[in-house]
């Protein structure tokens, strides 16, 4: 197993090399073979729960290779994107040089480069698990607090959910894959941090948000495994 305290740092060299060997942005954002339809649901999904209006200022924490940034350019004044990933920001780039309302920037959830009371709306979609402790992602939500204006709202998508780890890692045998194989998948699996929900909205609560609801992920496997907290500030 990898030691933990490392999580940030295996993960980034993981997802650049991921960009080196994959050309496809959807294999590269880690939308897998999904679906069209499934991509669609979830963009439209992910809109609703953030109510993103035309004069909204968006922040999307853990970009990717850009996809939200493509599908929501003509819906809002202005999206900043950043990622922990320097090969990930250079292909998300890349993606969206034509849309001349789309800044995107290397950084770190912790220490975002953003004034205080910034942003309209949040994403952070599949980010905080992938952070070396609890005491980080501790950090990680004051500071998504410091940048949201009151009265703004906040995204955390496709969280583990803590009760559903065994299945989830289990569930490699099931699949076909060969021994070594199934391996790396439960070490990577293995070495995210799961969050049970109560944990996640202890932590908000302390962290001054004052209203959150608990929301599944809309394509099915994933909210098998997965939650999403829908947060006011």
């Amino acid at each position: 197993m990898m030691n933990v305290t490392m999580r940030s740092e295996y993960w980034e060299k993981n997802w650049d090399k991921l960009v080196e060997e994959k050309e496809d942005i959807q294999l590269v954002s880690g939308w897998g073979n999904r679906k069209f339809q499934e991509m669609l649901f979830a963009i439209n999904d992910t809109s609703k729960k953030l109510d993103l209006k035309c004069q909204d200022t968006l922040l999307d924490i853990g970009c990717g290779a850009g996809i939200f940034e493509i599908a929501f350019t003509h819906w809002v004044k202005e999206i900043d994107a950043v990622d922990f990933s320097s090969e990930m920001v250079k292909l998300a780039k890349k993606q969206t040089i034509s849309y001349s309302n789309v800044n995107i920037q290397r950084a770190n959830i912790k220490a975002l480069p953003y004034k205080n009371e910034y942003f309209d709306k949040l994403l952070v979609n599949g980010v905080i698990q992938y952070l070396d402790s609890m005491d980080e992602v501790k950090k990680a939500i004051q500071e998504l607090n410091r940048v949201l204006k009151n009265d703004g709202i906040l995204c955390l998508s496709l969280i583990p959910d803590a009760e559903k780890r065994d299945d989830f890692l289990n569930g490699f045998y099931s699949l076909g894959l060969r021994e070594n194989q199934i391996r790396d998948r439960i070490e990577k699996n293995s070495n995210i941090i799961w969050f049970s929900k109560e944990t996640i909205l202890d932590l908000l609560d302390t962290s001054g948000f004052i209203s959150y609801t608990i929301e599944k992920p809309c394509i099915e496997f994933l909210n098998k495994y997965f939650f999403d907290v829908v947060v006011t500030k």
